[in-house]
C-alpha cells in the first residue's frame, strides 16, 4: 500500500494514492505543480533547526521525502479541517525527540513571505500544522494540494495562507514561504 492523506474536504473523503487507515505507508515527495522538476526539501539536506525549506531539483535525496503525522482538528471560518505536522522522513517520526518538521520561521510568524524552516517536531506549536486542501490531479494522475497554515486560520479564520515558492520563482534554492493564497499554480504541491 502506498501513501498519503485521507481527509475530508466539504464532507467528501479525498485520497492521494492508496492509504492504510489514513497513515502513509511510505514517504511523500512533494513536487511543485508549476514545474514538477522541483521538489520541497531542506536547504543543503541539513536537518538543523532553522534550516530553510526550499525548492530543489527532484533528486530523490532523503530531505525531499516527507511524512504526515499528528492530525489535529482546527475550525476555520465556517468548518473544521484536519491539519498535520509535515515531518522530514530523513529523521525519525514526530514521536521521536530527534524528528524535524516544517514550521514557520521568525518564531512562527504568519507575516507574508515568512520563510518555512525545519524545526523540532516535539516542540509542538500551531505554526507546524498545515491542512493539505485537495485541489486537483496533475496530468500524471497525482493529487495536488495547497498547504494552508493552521496558525493563520486560528489567528484570522478568513485568512488563507499557504506554502509557496517565494515570488513563484522556479529555481534551485528558492525559499518556500507563507503567503496569502491567490490561486497561482505554484501554490500547489503534488504527492508522488
Amino acid at each position: 500500500m502506498a501513501k498519503t492523506f485521507a481527509h475530508a474536504v466539504l464532507g467528501v473523503s479525498i485520497l492521494a494514492g492508496s492509504v492504510a487507515a489514513g497513515v502513509p505507508a511510505r514517504a511523500t515527495v512533494w513536487k511543485n505543480y508549476k514545474n514538477e522538476n522541483f521538489c520541497m526539501g531542506a536547504s543543503g539536506g541539513h536537518m538543523t533547526p532553522g534550516t530553510p525549506i526550499i525548492l530543489w531539483d527532484c533528486d530523490s535525496h532523503p530531505d525531499q521525502s516527507w511524512g504526515e503525522a499528528n492530525p489535529q482538528q482546527v475550525r476555520g471560518n465556517t468548518s473544521y479541517h484536519t491539519y498535520y505536522q509535515i515531518y522530514d522522513e530523513e529523521e525519525p517520526a514526530p514521536e521521536n525527540a530527534a524528528s524535524m518538521c516544517v514550521a514557520l520561521g521568525q518564531n512562527g510568524s504568519i507575516t507574508y513571505e515568512n520563510p518555512a524552516v525545519i524545526w523540532n517536531c516535539p516542540v509542538v506549536t500551531w505554526d507546524q500544522f498545515f491542512w493539505p486542501a485537495y485541489g486537483f490531479n496533475d496530468g500524471n494522475g497525482h493529487a495536488c494540494y495547497v498547504f494552508i497554515s493552521a496558525k493563520a486560520q486560528i489567528e484570522s479564520p478568513n485568512l488563507w495562507e499557504v506554502l509557496e515558492p517565494y515570488m513563484f520563482y522556479m529555481n534551485d534554492g528558492n525559499p518556500v514561504v507563507i503567503n496569502q493564497e491567490v490561486g497561482n499554480s505554484a501554490e500547489y504541491w503534488c504527492a508522488y
